[in-house]
């Protein structure tokens, strides 16, 4: 809908130098945001995201340290939208179009000189409107310098994270946090350990839950996280065929026994070979309290909850879950004692599920279902 340059004058505070179309924002309204468009230092050179006058702003604030008045110069480029519209393509143009203006900043004073920054309306006019109408631009600035932009391919729709799936990152959470330009990645990324739950992520670091799926979504989409199950020794595994190719894969072999030990005994790969293939199918299923006893002395040097996690991610077990359907109407034989929300049980979620619905432990939920005369629990 518009694009807004803004920038921080010594003398006056934020301003906005230009906006396409004129008059998109009154000063009021760019009073109401200019402390997102014209931020503190240590929220500059990354991309922020807010939602306000019933649009979606992104926004990438620069700032340059040099020989300015007050040794820096703070400006910068917003892209407003309608409140509910999808801007994931357009993030990677904004940091883009932002670095092409710290080159020319740097390189030839391109924003503060007044012969060149006069050109900046025409500039962000053609870029809006081009982007619009064909989904790119190039547009030469001098004769070492051109603005190239093209907006990617829409990405696959993912489905939002489930609130009871536990993330796991895939890659140096350090490297990740040097790299990641998403606010609220950032505000999650301490609490995702391979233990918190995304509802449990989302209340520690007082995120909106549909905000901190999303940012899950986000990681999972770049390849740098996974989700598996919240770990209970009351859960049942089974193995999968894939079993075959972790035994036929030596970077997969030495990637699990690095990742599962615990201490300084390093595991040998006939053992834990071993202990997945024990998991496979019984009837009844045989839960991982039953696993534990019968293997305790193999698990030495070991990390359950890791081998179990990595067994996941690779895709060589699987999380046999176990769900609920009642016959009878939720309010039949309801104690008043009963925290269980008898409606919830259709068979179609899982304990876990439950228990994060319901904000119970596993073992009251476990307990409400074994009490209910008109539940029945199968795994599937």
């Amino acid at each position: 809908r518009a694009v807004v340059f803004s920038e921080f004058e010594v003398k006056l505070g934020p301003q906005i130098a230009v906006q396409v179309p004129d008059g998109f924002l009154s000063k009021d309204e760019f009073t109401a945001i200019k402390t997102f468009l014209i931020p503190k230092p240590d929220l500059c050179n990354r991309l922020i995201r807010i939602t306000a006058l019933g649009c979606k702003f992104l926004a990438y604030p620069v700032n340059i340290r040099g020989e300015y008045e007050r040794n820096h110069l703070l400006f910068n480029v917003a892209f407003a939208f309608d409140e509910h519209q999808d801007t994931d393509r357009y993030e990677a143009i904004l940091c883009k179009l932002c670095a092409y203006l710290r080159t020319l900043e740097i390189e030839s004073g391109f924003v503060v000189k007044a012969e060149t920054k006069q050109r900046l309306p025409a500039i962000l006019k053609e870029i809006m409107d081009s982007l619009n109408s064909s989904g790119g631009c190039t547009i030469p600035i001098d004769a070492a310098n051109t603005i190239h932009l093209r907006l990617r391919g829409a990405p696959p729709e993912l489905p939002p994270a489930p609130l009871h799936m536990v993330p796991v990152l895939l890659c140096d959470p350090m490297a990740l946090q040097r790299t990641c330009t998403d606010l609220l990645v950032l505000q999650i990324l301490p609490f995702i350990d391979g233990i918190n739950f995304v509802q449990k992520i989302a209340i520690l670091a007082r995120a909106e839950p549909v905000l901190t799926q999303r940012a899950v979504g986000y990681l999972m989409a770049a390849g740098v996280a996974a989700l598996t199950d919240v770990f209970l020794y009351s859960n049942v595994y089974v193995v999968t065929p894939a079993i075959h190719t972790f035994f036929d894969d030596p970077a997969m072999r030495a990637q699990c026994v690095d990742f599962v030990q615990d201490g300084e005994r390093t595991p040998a790969f006939e053992t834990l070979f071993a202990l997945y293939c024990d998991l496979s199918p019984r009837n009844p299923p045989r839960n991982m309290a039953a696993f534990v006893e019968h293997h305790s002395a193999r698990l030495a040097g070991i990390n359950l909850r890791l081998f179990v996690q990595y067994g996941l991610v690779a895709r060589i077990l699987r999380h046999v879950q176990k769900y609920a359907i009642r016959s009878a109407p939720s309010d039949a034989s309801q104690t008043a004692s009963s925290q269980m929300d008898y409606s919830l049980l259709d068979g179609t979620r899982s304990v876990a599920e439950l228990c994060c619905l319901t904000g119970l432990g596993a073992k009251a939920v476990e307990d409400a279902l074994d009490a209910d005369p008109h539940t029945v629990t199968f795994y599937k």
